[in-house]
């Protein structure tokens, strides 16, 4: 956490605030930037991606019900060792991924932005990062109900929201 606010410390002198530096401090924080980055939970790439992700942005589809990542399987012309290889296929997915959120959040969440919620400035691009890290139930359970929900790796999302505050996510929506 120390590390993400010295960088936005350093963006916020030069005066940049918006989708570029969100992306990058979010795979910095996810994965250190690393395109082939693959957790022991099975996420994968410089946002760490898990399967269920990838089948509702375009690239895997369900074989079995349930979320976990062996239900399902890359589409034909796709592979894990393709995506891995790919920053540009994973840059575009992530811009995919955070307009749907940001759309999906600004609707449901838009009248909550500016206001302070269980100690944390409510943003979009803090609920973005939330809704990225546990979903966009997680950041309903927080806003609704204070639960702060932490993930396999002991990241809770306000953790998340409070980190990403304040980033101009605006035209995503």
């Amino acid at each position: 956490m120390i590390n993400i606010l010295i960088q936005r410390i350093k963006l916020l002198l030069k005066g940049k605030n918006g989708f570029r530096e969100f992306a990058y401090l979010l795979g910095q924080r996810e994965s250190n930037n690393d395109y082939e980055a693959k957790n022991s939970f099975g996420y994968i790439g410089a946002y760490q991606f898990g399967m269920a992700r990838l089948c509702d942005l375009g690239l895997t589809e369900r074989i079995k019900e349930g979320i976990d990542n062996d239900c399902f399987k890359w589409k034909d012309g796709m592979s894990e060792e393709m995506f891995l290889n790919s920053p540009e296929v994973q840059d575009q997915l992530f811009f995919r991924h955070c307009t749907d959120l940001a759309g999906r959040i600004n609707k449901e969440f838009g009248s909550e932005f500016g206001k302070q919620k269980h100690g944390v400035m409510i943003t979009l691009s803090g609920l973005v990062a939330g809704a990225h890290l546990l979903g966009i139930g997680g950041v309903r359970d927080f806003i609704n109900n204070g639960e702060n929900k932490k993930d396999g790796y002991n990241t809770s999302i306000k953790d998340y929201i409070q980190s990403f505050v304040g980033f101009d996510l605006e035209k995503l929506i």
